[in-house]
């Protein structure tokens, strides 16, 4: 029953909807569409290339990472994080000898490992 209402349905949407040929019987594009390919990008509805982005980006990028570093080593100047670190890392080398690391491979980790906020000793 389902099958034969979705065939019926499928007759009648043939039947309504314009044919193929009609719908696709031009060659070329549209006048309208040819129009608007034609004309150039405006500045403001296209992207900008790298160049541009660097020449945009260039200058605010360098006072904002030399913010950052301000900000940071004002803050790494702090005898509580300096404390921190080295509880972190008290903790970090008493783990590894927890889980059977021998001492002096701990001490190596550790070192190689340096702060945890710096990404490493890299």
């Amino acid at each position: 029953m389902v099958r034969k209402m979705l065939y019926g349905f499928l007759a009648v949407a043939a039947v309504s909807l314009p044919s193929a040929g009609a719908v696709f019987a031009e060659d070329e594009p549209r006048a309208e569409f040819q129009e608007i390919s034609a004309q150039p990008q405006s500045r403001a509805n296209r992207q900008p290339t790298a160049a541009e982005m660097q020449e945009i980006m260039g200058p605010m990028m360098g006072e904002m990472m030399s913010n950052m570093l301000k900000a940071m080593s004002k803050t790494m100047a702090e005898p509580q994080i300096a404390q921190n670190f080295a509880t972190f890392t008290r903790n970090y080398y008493q783990a590894l000898t927890d889980r059977g690391f021998s001492e002096e491979e701990a001490l190596k980790i550790v070192t190689a490992s340096g702060l945890p906020s710096m990404g490493g000793g890299k």
